[in-house]
Formats: C-alpha cells, sequence, structure tokens
C-alpha cells in the first residue's frame, strides 16, 4: 500500500523507466484468443537497454501493458510527467501488413506514442520503413538512401537501391528514436527496434555494447533524435544459439539526425 499522501504511480526518489510491451501477434497466439501477461514481445532489447538507463539514473517503473482492443487505467496519458521516461522496444505498427500483424490497443496512450513517432516516420510497417521529410533533409547526401528501405518480410535483411555503408547484401536495420517529449509536459520517449523481433534483439544488443554512448546522448539531449544501424547478421542457425556473443563480431554503423 502507498503512503499517505504519495501517488502509488510516482517514484518521489528519482526517475522511472516505463517499458511499454506489445503482445505476440495472433499467428503466434491460436491457442489463446486473449494473451497472458507473460506472451508479450521484445522483453530482451528492453532488459538490455533498461541496464543502461539503471546506470543513468533511472528506476524501474511498472511494465505497461499494450494488451490487444483494451484501455486500461494504468495507461491513461495523464498519469505520465516530464521526469519519466517510456521505453519501445517493439515496432511500431503505424501502418497495417497481412503477414507478422502486431495488434495494437487503440488507446489513449498508444495514440500518442504513434504520433509521436510520426514525426520521424512517414511510413513503419514490417514491409517498409519510410522516414519523414524533416529526417530525410536532415541525411547526409552519402545517407539519402536510408530514407526508404524495403524489408523481406521472410528473411532477415533489407534491400536498398543504393548499396550501404556496410557495403554488404541482406543487412539489417535499427532504429533508435529518442524524443525530449513523447506530448506537451509528458515523458521523454524512447524507443529502439528493428523491423523483426530477432534483428530487433540484436539491435539492442549492439546497441547497449557498441554504441552505448548514444543512449547516454539521447537521454541528455534537448533535441529530438533518430538514429540508423546498419549491421549484417550471419545467414544461418540465427534460432540455434547459446548466447549474443556472436554478435560481438558484428561490424556496424550508425547515422545519427537530431531535429
Amino acid at each position: 500500500m502507498a503512503s499517505e499522501g504519495v501517488s502509488p504511480h510516482k517514484d518521489p526518489a528519482g526517475r522511472r523507466i516505463y517499458s511499454w510491451l506489445a503482445f505476440h501477434d495472433l499467428e503466434s497466439r491460436r491457442k489463446a484468443k486473449n494473451p497472458w501477461l507473460h506472451m508479450t514481445r521484445d522483453g530482451g532489447p528492453a532488459q538490455l537497454i533498461g541496464c543502461v538507463l539503471g546506470s543513468a539514473g533511472y528506476s524501474p517503473g511498472p511494465i505497461i501493458f499494450n494488451y490487444p482492443g483494451h484501455d486500461f487505467g494504468e495507461s491513461d496519458p495523464s498519469l505520465f510527467d516530464r521526469r519519466e521516461l517510456l521505453l519501445v522496444t517493439t515496432r511500431p505498427p503505424l501502418d497495417p501488413y497481412p503477414r507478422k500483424r502486431i495488434d495494437c490497443s487503440n488507446s489513449p496512450l498508444e495514440r500518442k506514442i504513434f504520433c509521436s513517432f510520426r514525426r520521424f516516420f512517414a511510413y513503419c510497417s514490417r514491409d517498409t520503413v519510410e522516414l519523414t521529410c524533416s529526417v530525410e533533409q536532415a541525411l547526409s547526401p552519402n545517407k539519402k538512401y536510408l530514407a526508404r528501405i524495403d524489408f523481406d518480410v521472410f528473411l532477415s535483411g533489407s534491400r536498398a537501391d543504393d548499396p550501404s555503408q556496410t557495403d554488404q547484401r541482406g543487412q539489417s536495420l535499427g532504429y533508435m528514436v529518442s524524443t525530449v517529449s513523447a506530448w506537451p509536459d509528458g515523458p521523454r520517449l524512447l524507443a529502439a527496434f528493428s523491423t523483426a523481433g530477432t534483428e530487433s534483439l540484436a539491435w539492442g544488443y549492439i546497441l547497449t555494447t557498441k554504441h552505448r554512448e548514444l543512449l547516454e546522448r539521447a537521454m541528455n539531449s534537448d533535441r529530438d533524435m533518430i538514429a540508423i544501424g546498419e549491421f549484417t547478421l550471419p545467414n544461418a542457425h540465427l534460432d540455434r544459439r547459446g548466447s549474443l556473443r556472436f554478435l560481438d563480431e558484428v561490424d556496424s554503423v550508425v547515422t545519427v539526425c537530431e531535429l
């Protein structure tokens, strides 16, 4: 029970992280019309990034479940303020795609988060990510190919019209988005994801181990930011790994734009 005079949703001692977790798609949970709480996706990247946030002074807050088709009181946007941070590690399903579906809750919190993402993404689905004109204008001339990327829905990797800086075919891309305020007087938003689950996990590891300074920069910046990472995963047996240690050998290139 909370102490008298203290809201149970606030931490008077400091800043808190609220992980906003989506549930597995309908294809992955055919036997359960309504998912149990443990059936969320992309918890691995949230755990990795949460370690970095913890070292920066954030304490763990309650997980916010984006339950499909439901709107619970815990996801009321008015419960969050500028001291707090919303962490998103699943690709936001801003635009529908018939395969690899991510269900939405249509809650007020989800609508506000999606609206914040729209500053960076003109289109975002499983097979295509297109950046907004303002982000494209901030890209250097040799990075304009990142403005729109088409992804293979069945295999990992992406297809770009021009070769990437990694100069390898079948590359994967990861996105990190940071906003100073997700909505007026709202929390900071930090998101890190790729278009698919395996790539999102890999990107979370690469981001926290090889580009940790980007996360620290995002948490302290007074400007909105998007970072785009390019990396190439091994082709074989990504589902048969004992750890993520193999990613230590994966090269990555990151492009950062501040808006």
